[in-house]
């Protein structure tokens, strides 16, 4: 990472910072349960592609055939 980009990306940081810390409390509670309900989500995604892995990778190889 450049001297720039590590300066962008703090400064990124900073800014979401600054910001979260002026919002209400429940606003900030909302935006934590749609962050878990989006991780349930990716976890149910992941869990679903291990499980049906062997026909997911059948039904991509059939789609280029």
């Amino acid at each position: 990472m450049t001297r720039e980009q590590a300066y962008k990306r703090w400064r990124a940081i900073t800014t979401v910072k600054n910001n979260i810390d002026k919002l209400d409390d429940d606003y900030l509670f909302l935006i934590a349960d749609k962050v878990l309900e989006l991780m349930f989500e990716q976890e149910s995604i992941i869990k679903y592609a291990f499980e049906h892995k062997d026909k997911i990778l059948r039904e991509m190889r059939g789609s280029r055939a």
